[in-house]
């Protein structure tokens, strides 16, 4: 099975275009006892790739249900 990292540098080399996006996301449970969504951030600033934009949904219970990463490629 692929890694995240490695499927991650695999789109961005074979699918985004030169100077191109990638969004990914990362979902959780909208329930306040549910699963929370994945930081993702820093995950992916650790692999060494530009974090351009974040954008976050949050449950009615307060906490994050949806978060989108736009990496530039």
């Amino acid at each position: 099975m692929m890694s995240r990292r490695a499927y991650v540098e695999r789109l961005l080399a074979r699918v985004v275009a030169p100077g191109g996006s990638l969004v990914v996301c990362s979902y959780g449970s909208s329930r306040p006892e549910g699963i929370p969504c994945e930081p993702l951030v820093d995950e992916l600033v650790a692999w060494g790739l530009s974090v351009d934009a974040i954008e976050e949904a949050r449950s009615p219970a307060g906490h994050v249900a949806t978060r989108a990463v736009r990496i530039v490629a």
